[in-house]
């Protein structure tokens, strides 16, 4: 049995190392285990949070105190794997709900800590979160994290105007999940978006759908588009643009998506940036509109390099050389230093989740 610092059996946690011992980990391992959780819950009963209303911001104060404390990044970051793997367990067996999950634009609010799990060969996952440190010597300007774009979604919302709210937050996601330019968003055209039941056909059979984009230099390129951002943007049309349009006496009529809406105009560049950078402010001030392709750039690496690993059960510097010149594709670019920083350091991130990579 396991107890805090006022003397109490720790049940939770005593099940939990019970349960681990019967499993092939290592007695080390398990005390190392029993020992962090157990530093985490004196944390927080020092400060007065039950276990259960745990937020990210608890966590973020509990590993910067590890650090000031001496603790390497690495370090740190095991620690809050364990505690992560903890809450896991927790849920899988009834203890608490809905406490910890992968954020979604489709929950009403956000999980109280929120991480990212990936499917590994085999029945293992690997654990991803925006509170686990990364090595930013070699990339100075910020990524921006789920966190930052869920923020910055309910930054546009608080307009109050519904078809201003849809449509902010859809140009925001056209940056982080298609990796568009400002002015590549700007000219996305109404004949371009798949209608609602195309979208739906497209969500239900996983298909990704090219889209046709013209970018720096009028070169043209294809860039995947997801189903739930055209189904999203299919939406917008048919509802919150026809009605901006409805609301107007005198529209000026737009072949593009985004609208004004109190003029029906083609949404200038201006105010593309305007909008998404003010909102990306609010949780991070360096983060810029510009930054969602980062945002886009770094999702991409992580999902490529664990189809990679499925494919072939390694990396090496063909398939990431592969991996690069489609980020490149799918941005572009022609210049590989301009995203090479940026791959490198997701896939130190990718290799210390996935250490057989």
């Amino acid at each position: 049995m396991l107890i805090d610092e006022n003397g109490n059996v720790v049940v939770e946690v005593s099940n939990w190392m019970r349960q681990l011992a019967t499993t092939n980990k290592k007695p080390n391992t398990v005390a190392q285990y029993a020992s962090t959780i157990m530093n985490f819950w004196n944390f927080i009963s020092s400060i007065g949070v039950d276990w259960k209303d745990v937020f990210d911001e608890h966590l973020k104060v509990w590993r910067n105190l590890a650090r000031r404390r001496g603790n390497a990044m690495k370090t740190v970051n095991a620690k809050l794997l364990t505690v992560y793997a903890f809450y896991i367990w927790a849920q899988k067996k009834g203890l608490i709900y809905e406490v910890i999950g992968q954020p979604s634009i489709k929950r009403e609010s956000p999980f109280q800590i929120e991480i990212t799990i990936s499917k590994k060969r085999g029945k293992s996952i690997s654990i991803g979160s925006d509170l686990l440190y990364r090595d930013l010597s070699r990339v100075k300007r910020p990524v921006p994290t789920q966190r930052d774009m869920d923020s910055a979604y309910v930054e546009v919302a608080k307009v109050g105007d519904i078809e201003k709210v849809e449509r902010d937050v859809l140009f925001l996601r056209w940056g982080s999940e298609a990796g568009l330019r400002r002015a590549e968003i700007q000219q996305l055209e109404l004949t371009q978006i798949s209608t609602i039941q195309e979208a739906e056909e497209l969500q239900q059979s996983g298909e990704v759908k090219s889209l046709r984009v013209v970018g720096k230099g009028e070169k043209a390129r294809l860039v995947p588009v997801n189903p739930d951002l055209l189904l999203a943007t299919a939406e917008y049309i048919r509802y919150a643009r026809a009605l901006t349009l409805a609301k107007l006496s005198n529209p000026r009529r737009s072949k593009h998506v985004f609208i004004s809406t109190t003029t029906g105009a083609t949404l200038s560049l201006r105010r593309i940036s305007e909008i998404g950078s003010k909102a990306l402010k609010v949780s991070n001030p360096e983060l810029s509109f510009h930054r969602t392709r980062a945002r886009y750039a770094s999702r991409f690496c992580q999902v490529q390099f664990q189809a990679e690993l499925d494919r072939k059960g390694h990396l090496n510097d063909l398939g990431l050389h592969g991996i690069m010149l489609l980020l490149m594709q799918n941005l572009g670019h022609s210049d590989p230093k301009a995203w090479e920083a940026y791959v490198q350091l997701e896939l130190k991130m990718f290799i210390q989740a996935n250490p057989e990579a």
